[in-house]
């Protein structure tokens, strides 16, 4: 890594960064306190990986409608549409807050809804359909229906869809971690091929949809397949000769712009269509009512299922490393059967094609080499073992996983899914995932493939559900296991059955590479992949298995993690040091895609040990919303920001994951110190001669009488620790933050401005009187020429409060005496008297007893009160007597009388 501009180098034990300080800001670095940049030491920089990782704290989802829900039921028995539903399944590593937020038809964000999260636990949100559902049946019209999802801290989401041919999922892809290039992996449209018998066959097309994150989004399509808007494909559908016919579309944050098949041709495929911005963007691809395999004639059940997958950016593909295991719900007992397998597309965006090989445990070196809009797409079908990819030329490509099974009233139920294939070089160490908890369907089956080197597997990698203890990967329900990948004999592969809930997977081995991973090389290194579906079933009259046309099963796939990257990278930084803040500006080769400080504990997200940042954050202008996070918008090579010392009287720590679009990042990560100047404030509690101090982060006044001549003032102490003869500590004001406030300053000593000398100290007198009752606040501001550090004060005003009781005699004896005890108390929140001045307005027949008498004056402190017994002596009969005592208090007005005297 280089830093420019050098003008001072300090060293810190063996590890050192270079930073720039201006000859007066280093003045009064040395003058007052110490701030620096400070690396991680060796041993531990190899403990960090490179790439973006896919859990993070910004994110946009979209949402394409499955066609079969515009049905009409045609059953007796039941409406399936009521069965659809859509979630947001969010999981978090620690204690953390998310904020779900949609966008009105003006662009405008709604406020957001906050969601708990705990810590290696998930949560489903249901999301707004009507929020998010594209309006426009045939697309081709940017609309705002996107879905925003925020959070302090790193989390990891997922999109599931569940319902009668509705069932998908998809792993989102956070804001900084979005590309620019993209090649669509979607499927044949289908014209209602494989509908049951009772259902519609309705034209279901091939889509992709693009979510934009950046405002003013200019976005190049080539449709590869003729869409429902009319746009020419390059190679299928109507119109197609192979030439290209590219269009633009501009879009807004929150904008969602849909692309569909026309549906009505079994050979028209949107997929290898090609999507490229000037900003980064989401995109979604998949079909909205899959047919793949073949069908049993006449068949009672519908074989069509909604897929959906977040595309992974062309930017971040490998030319090697894709490996694979069979689905467990895809596998038949008749390995000859239809529907049996797997499916495998492969998909590039080199001009110049790739040269792919697949492997399996049928065949060896199957040629799967493709090109740039190659129609059909090459796929490698009915895979039932474990697989491998590679390209011999070195060109990137991508792979797509299809689940094709269609056997009727035979396992594996008709359900289609899609899933991406991560290569092994974007393989992580950490997962979160949710599996989402069974609600009205009457079947389920939920499944994890995890792949990963075989000591790993058998010995390092560990897992907790809903938040659990960690247990071995043994503890779970093993399905099938593959120790045959081919060229890979270092690996193995299992698949295992989990239960709905929250899911923690990590492998504590930290010897992973510090080098940054080169794109054709498999660097594993403890790293490992989790890939989870599930199939789920429902019939609306809950007889499911007597297959008269109203059971519908669905299945979902995804992977549920990764590191994107791109390799290579050159990010070149400077750091000026200032008092209480530091000035970051680095520029690179390629576009920037986020800085952020590191809150990850455990080192999950960016690599262990884990870090967590102190009393720091980013200049608003950076980061307007303060999620500790800035998000560049993919274009800018040279950024510059502020990190800013919250409390400039406590330490603080800035470990900082600045990354390009590339996925590389700093390495080592940088770490900024800052060590508390050493001054201490003090409120004197005593006068002098012999003044007394203690030691205060707050300024407490405690409750005072309401009233300006009840005014209390304190003195404020503050004092420069430095030795004499050092560098003095200049204050240049005191203030009160706010201007209309109840607090004042009311001398300062020395007069300021004003340098402190070591040892010296300043005397500020702040008063405070209270109007009401209420609690008050306010800071004092320490102006230096440094920084501004604000002390909070706090202040309440009071009063006493006087309550008596009443008391009725009824009815007494002439010539008899009757005596109870009256209440007074204090409901106010200071102490009052209640003195021997009290009057008794009848005091023939009714009297105070000696005993109560004597007990005055009496100080009755806030929630205490005081019994004094009254006597009545009638004094004729059918006489109605009655009066009243007032009673003298030091209670101020106008709370003299306020309730009850």
């Amino acid at each position: 890594m280089i830093l420019e501009g050098i003008t001072d180098i300090f060293y810190f034990s063996s590890s050192f960064y270079f930073f720039t300080i201006s000859p007066m800001k280093h003045l009064k670095l040395i003058a007052f306190f110490l701030i620096f940049a400070l690396c991680s030491l060796p041993n531990l920089v190899s403990a960090q990986q490179q790439g973006l990782p896919v859990d993070g704290r910004d994110f946009y989802l979209g949402f394409v409608n499955p066609t079969f829900n515009n049905n009409p039921p045609q059953l007796a028995d039941g409406d399936f549409r009521g069965f659809f539903g859509m979630f947001a399944l969010i999981s978090s590593y620690t204690d953390n807050i998310a904020m779900v937020s949609y966008f009105d038809a003006s662009g405008k964000e709604t406020a957001p809804t906050p969601y708990k999260i705990f810590a290696k636990q998930g949560i489903a949100v249901l999301l707004s359909r009507s929020q998010m559902q594209m309006t426009d049946s045939l697309g081709d019209q940017p609309e705002y229906k996107a879905c925003h999802i925020t959070a302090k801290r790193p989390i990891n989401v997922q999109y599931f869809s569940t319902g009668a041919c509705a069932g998908g999922s998809y792993l989102s892809i956070p804001t900084p971690a979005l590309g620019k290039s993209y090649v669509v992996p979607s499927y044949n449209d289908n014209p209602g091929i494989g509908a049951g018998q009772s259902y519609q066959a309705e034209n279901a097309g091939g889509f992709f949809l693009i979510v934009a994150a950046f405002d003013n989004t200019n976005v190049v399509i080539t449709p590869n397949g003729l869409t429902a808007g009319n746009h020419t494909g390059v190679n299928s559908g109507k119109g197609a000769n192979g030439s290209l016919h590219p269009y633009t579309v501009n879009i807004q944050r929150g904008q969602c712009y849909w692309v569909k098949g026309d549906g009505s041709d079994a050979d028209n495929d949107l997929s290898g269509s090609t999507v490229v911005s000037d900003k980064p963007i989401g995109v979604l691809a998949g079909h909205e009512d899959a047919f793949i395999g073949e069908a049993p004639s006449n068949s009672v059940l519908d074989g069509r299922d909604y897929m959906i997958e977040q595309v992974i950016p062309s930017e971040y593909w490998d030319s090697t490393g894709y490996v694979s295991i069979p689905l467990a719900t895809a596998q038949p007992v008749d390995q000859t059967a239809a529907g049996y397998g797997q499916n495998y597309r492969v998909f590039t965006n080199n001009p110049l094609g790739a040269k792919i090989q697949e492997n399996d445990c049928l065949r060896a070196n199957t040629d799967m080499s493709t090109g740039l809009y190659k129609y059909p797409t090459p796929e490698r079908d009915q895979v039932g073992c474990a697989v491998e990819m590679h390209s011999t030329d070195g060109h990137k490509f991508g792979v797509m996983c299809y689940e094709q099974r269609d056997q009727g009233t035979k396992e594996p139920y008709p359900a289609e899914s899609m899933m991406s294939i991560v290569p092994m070089s974007r393989w992580r160490t950490s997962y979160l995932f949710f599996v989402p908890a069974n609600t009205f369907e009457t079947l389920q089956d939920y499944y994890i493939n995890v792949i990963g080197e075989a000591n790993d597997m058998n010995r390092n990698i560990v897992y907790s559900h809903n938040g659990g203890l960690l247990a071995p990967l043994s503890s779970l329900a093993s399905q099938g296991s593959y120790s045959n990948i081919p060229n890979h004999p270092e690996l193995k592969g299992i698949r295992y059955k989990v239960n709905p809930g929250s899911y923690y997977f990590t492998n504590p081995r930290t010897t992973f590479d510090s080098t940054v991973i080169n794109d054709a090389d498999t660097i594993l290194h403890g790293s490992f992949m989790i890939y989870h579906y599930g199939m789920r079933a429902i019939d609306p009259d809950n007889d499911l298995g007597d297959f008269c046309g109203d059971d519908f099963f669905f299945a979902y796939a995804l992977p549920i993690g990764m590191t994107v990257s791109a390799g290579g990278g050159n990010p070149v930084v400077t750091v000026d040091t200032l008092c209480s803040s530091w000035h970051i500006c680095v520029h690179d080769s390629v576009a920037l895609a986020s800085a952020t400080l590191i809150d990850d504990s455990l080192g999950d997200v960016y690599g262990r040990p884990g870090k967590v940042y102190k009393n720091v954050n980013f200049d608003l202008n950076s980061d307007p919303n303060q999620t500790k996070e800035i998000i560049f918008n993919g274009s800018d090579t040279s950024v510059c920001f502020d990190v800013i010392v919250s409390n400039p009287f406590d330490s603080a720590y800035a470990p900082l994951y600045i990354v390009d679009k590339n996925g590389f990042h700093l390495t080592p990560i940088l770490e900024l110190h800052y060590k508390t100047p050493s001054v201490s404030e003090l409120l004197q509690v005593s006068q002098p001669p012999n003044p007394a101090y203690i030691k205060i982060d707050t300024l407490p006044f405690g409750i005072v009488r309401v009233g300006a001549a009840n005014q209390v003032c304190s003195t404020l102490v503050f004092i420069n620790n430095a030795p004499k003869g050092g560098k003095p500590f200049d204050i240049t004001n005191v203030s009160m933050q706010r201007k209309d406030s109840n607090f004042t300053i009311a001398s300062v000593s020395p007069p300021l401005p004003d340098s402190l000398q070591g040892g010296d100290t300043l005397r500020v007198q702040v008063c405070f009187a209270a109007n009401d009752t209420l609690l008050y606040s306010d800071s004092v501001i320490i102006t230096t020429d440094c920084f501004n550090a604000p002390l909070l004060a706090l202040g309440q005003g009071g009063t006493p409060l006087i309550f008596a009781t009443d008391h009725d005699f009824g009815n007494v004896t002439v010539g008899t005496s009757s005596c109870a005890d009256i209440i007074v108390s204090n409901r106010g929140n200071l102490p009052f008297t209640l003195t021997k001045n009290w009057l008794l307005h009848n005091n023939i027949v009714f009297s105070l007893s000696p005993a109560s008498a004597a007990r005055l004056p009496f100080v009755l402190q806030p929630g205490a009160f005081i019994k004094l017994s009254f006597c009545y002596t009638p004094a004729a009969p059918g006489a109605q007597d009655s009066t009243t005592v007032d009673w003298n208090t030091d209670i101020e007005t106008p709370f003299t009388n306020q309730i009850k005297s």
